[in-house]
């Protein structure tokens, strides 16, 4: 039997009708899909805002807008490489970013761009004043427009900052027994998880990572330990390294974004694009996304393997 060849075949497919490349398009407008989060600690409080978009079928997802060329060096006329730079058609550059309290108003403005991390978020907006610090127990408001007329609103309250009991903690944990955290109970509706690590320059030692929510406001105190991996702890010879605890009061619209689905990256999903409730909406208005809330308290023990 002899065989047709491909070229022929696929000539004949393509005198059929127009098998070309068509522009598709659909009815769905771009919409503003916007995180906002107002963070108090016990040494600095902040807030950032990232505003993004959905695009349309007939949208470009990266666009291209032009070269730039870098110099590294001593001889710049031959140490160089030419950069191509493109703009994510999800961010959203141009909005005006406000959160209030009261009769205060904070413009938050566009995050410069970083030259050591490629993942930060180019719409990403923040504080450029210094004086914005969300205090625990008071509401704030939260208003992005756009010049094409899009806008999302929204308000949270941020949760009260929670407090370890500092004598209840030993002065050092091990891995060879389990530890208690005892706490004082806020009265909000708040959802508690305590999150520990072990510091050494900026590694976390092997089954240090220790994260757990407290669903009941009746409990108000957490027994775990430091997860055993064997005989491998990093350089634990060189001595005893600070071991962090941090407990954290959630605000509901943060824990239904994100904890309630069980996105382990949390936020940084979201940067990526790839995390929480994705075409949800809580605490906001208007689009897609979430303005929430964290209070912590932290403290530090000694690890000692």
């Amino acid at each position: 039997m002899r065989k047709i060849p491909l070229i022929l075949i696929a000539t004949f497919f393509m005198s059929c009708g127009d098998w070309g490349w068509q522009s598709v398009e659909s009815d769905h407008e771009s919409t503003l899909n916007v995180f906002a989060l107002l963070v108090a600690e016990p040494d600095s409080s902040y807030g950032f805002v990232i505003v993004n978009q959905t695009l349309r079928l007939q949208d470009i997802e990266k666009v291209y807008l032009g070269s730039d060329t870098v110099y590294y060096g001593q001889d710049s006329s031959e140490d160089f490489y030419i950069d191509d730079v493109y703009k994510s058609g999800y961010d959203v550059l141009d909005a005006t970013v406000i959160i209030s309290h009261g009769d205060t108003n904070w413009i938050f403005y566009d995050e410069p761009d970083s030259i050591w991390y490629s993942y930060d978020n180019e719409s990403k907006y923040i504080d450029t004043t210094d004086t914005f610090h969300p205090i625990p127990g008071e509401t704030y408001n939260l208003l992005v427009e756009t010049p094409d007329g899009r806008s999302v609103s929204g308000s949270v309250t941020v949760p009260l900052r929670p407090n370890i009991r500092e004598e209840s903690v030993s002065d050092s944990v091990s891995n060879k027994a389990p530890y208690s955290v005892a706490f004082s109970p806020v009265s909000d509706n708040g959802i508690f998880r305590i999150k520990t690590y072990l510091k050494y320059e900026n590694y976390s030692y092997c089954g240090s990572d220790q994260s757990g929510i407290i669903a009941s406001e009746m409990d108000t105190i957490w027994t775990s330990r430091v997860k055993d991996c064997g005989d491998w702890w990093g350089n634990a010879e060189d001595g005893p390294v600070a071991f962090q605890i941090t407990l954290e009061s959630i605000e509901p619209n943060y824990y239904a974004y994100f904890i309630e689905n069980g996105d382990e990256d949390e936020f940084i999903s979201f940067i990526l694009g790839d995390g929480g409730s994705t075409g949800k909406s809580f605490g906001i208005e208007g689009g897609y996304g979430l303005f929430g809330a964290i209070s912590s308290d932290k403290i530090e023990r000694i690890f000692v393997p």
